[in-house]
């Protein structure tokens, strides 16, 4: 019989991050920034709306918006593609989707247009350079007001596609689905304008 093992070493290691540190506090190389003495930017020391760049009045004409696109469409249904519809002896199936198909067919006509003019009928150079919106960018720098534009009529169309899919269109089997959609695009639109 030899002589008896020693017991082996256990190195102690620095403790693993819980999950609740980690969604708390960012992590590099084992240790928190906080641990190392280190903040990113001031975020850990300001919230979410100190960095925020929304205010009233842009949630006004958000909402503004998207109640004058649902007057808009109410109106278009009945004087235009109504009759529309009747006019060209669709059928009743038909004739009760052709509506809704063709108020998305006009709205997205327009904004593919307006966003096409934004990138090759004006002087921004996106389309050719796109790191080029990043250049000379600091935060909560204003947005130029045709791409302000841009971000109301969007946000506010899905504004009005929640309010749609839920009391003007006809319910399907995917209307919970454009239901999540619609509100998730909308939070990301608002988002991308408020965080910039």
């Amino acid at each position: 019989m030899g002589r008896p093992r020693a017991a082996p070493q256990v190195r102690r290691s620095k403790p693993e991050p819980t999950l609740r540190s980690l969604v708390q506090e960012p992590w590099v190389g084992g240790q928190s920034l906080h641990q190392r003495g280190l903040r990113l930017g001031g975020w850990r020391s300001r919230g979410l709306t100190e960095h925020a760049h929304l205010g009233p009045p842009e949630l006004l004409l958000l909402a503004l918006g998207a109640l004058g696109w649902t007057v808009l469409r109410s109106a278009a249904t009945t004087r235009l593609f109504r009759p529309l519809a009747k006019r060209c002896r669709l059928q009743p199936r038909d004739a009760a989707k052709m509506p809704e198909s063709a108020w998305k067919f006009l709205f997205y006509l327009g904004t593919w247009s307006y966003s096409a003019y934004l990138l090759f009928g004006t002087d921004y150079p996106f389309f050719h350079d796109p790191p080029s919106v990043f250049y000379d960018w600091t935060p909560g720098m204003a947005v130029p007001r045709d791409i302000a534009a841009a971000y109301l009529l969007q946000g506010s169309f899905y504004g009005h596609s929640i309010y749609a899919t839920l009391y003007m269109d006809a319910w399907r089997k995917d209307s919970v689905v454009m239901l999540v959609h619609h509100v998730v695009t909308l939070v990301l639109i608002v988002s991308s304008y408020a965080f910039r």
